[in-house]
Formats: structure tokens, C-alpha cells, sequence
């Protein structure tokens, strides 16, 4: 239901449409038409729905990519190694897993993994080989989002150092 808007110059009052004939503001008669939605404002809301549907869409296709071949046997110990209780095995496990996951160039699941692990130590220095390895390897943005991920303020100061004397270098 639309509210009517008085005409009077300056007067904020406001009578829902059908009721009355007066202002209750300023005692007027004369009434704005109720207004509507442009068509041109409905159909550019309908554009932005249907252009940010259509990406939603897309992004959902273009995410999903085939799993490597040489990841599947580095899932199914990931598998295994999420399932030890003890913390220290647990780290160890997934510290394996990484050293596999470098030795095939995968820093992208070597991230991943590193992730996972739960000691603080543990971690910065299996990030700290991948930072190595990704700088070996020539991939400056890998050793970058391992150093990222790196707890301790010292190891993290290390490893962007790292990264900067590699940048130099070349």
C-alpha cells in the first residue's frame, strides 16, 4: 500500500493512501502522487541480480579442477595422518607428507598441509622448508604464502628475508 505525501511546501507529513483528506501535519488537501518504482530502476536491479547470479554460477563451474594424479596418494595418507590422537605423531605424519608433497613440486598442497599441523614449531619449520624449496624451485609466490602462514615472528622475519635475498638475486 502506497503512502500519499503532502504538497505543501516544507511539510513532512504523510497519510496512508485512501485514508483522509487532510494533511495531519498542516491541515492541506493537496497530495503528491504516490510514486512507484521507475521501470528503469527495476530493470537495472534485474540486470545486477542476473549479471551476479551468472558469476556465482560461473565461479562454481571453474572451481572445481581434476585432482592430480600424484596428489591422490598424498590424500589418502592425509586421510590417515588426521586420524592419530598424539600430537607429536600426528605433526610428524603430516611433516612426511610435506617432504612428499615437495619432492613432486606440489607447494600448493604442501601449504595446505602445513595448515594442518598443530605445534607451533612443527609448523614454522616445515613452512620454512617450503619457503626453501619454492625458492629452489623458482616459485617466489609459493615460499610467499608459506611464509604467510608462519606463527613465530622470527621464523617469518627469516623467511621473508629469504624471499627478499632471492628477489635480489636474480
Amino acid at each position: 500500500m502506497f503512502v500519499r505525501r503532502c504538497a505543501t511546501p516544507r511539510c513532512t507529513g504523510a497519510l496512508p493512501a485512501g485514508k483522509g483528506k487532510h494533511c495531519p501535519r498542516c491541515g492541506g488537501t493537496a497530495f503528491l502522487p504516490p510514486s512507484r518504482p521507475s521501470r528503469g530502476l527495476l530493470l537495472a536491479a534485474l540486470v545486477v541480480v542476473a549479471v551476479t547470479g551468472s558469476l556465482f554460477a560461473l565461479r562454481a563451474v571453474s572451481v572445481r579442477r581434476p585432482i592430480p594424479v600424484e596428489r591422490r596418494p598424498l590424500m589418502e595418507g592425509r586421510d590417515v595422518a588426521a586420524r592419530m590422537t598424539l600430537a607429536s605423531d600426528h605433526d610428524e605424519a603430516y611433516a612426511k607428507l610435506i617432504h612428499r608433497a615437495l619432492a613432486i613440486h606440489d607447494f600448493e598442497y604442501a601449504c595446505e598441509l602445513a595448515g594442518e599441523i598443530t605445534m607451533s614449531q612443527s609448523k614454522d619449520q616445515s613452512l620454512l622448508e617450503i619457503v626453501n624449496a619454492a625458492l629452489a624451485a623458482h616459485e617466489p609466490q609459493w615460499a610467499s604464502r608459506a611464509a604467510d602462514q608462519i606463527v613465530m615472528s622470527q621464523d617469518r622475519d627469516l623467511a621473508l628475508k629469504k624471499i627478499l635475498d632471492a628477489g635480489s638475486q636474480k
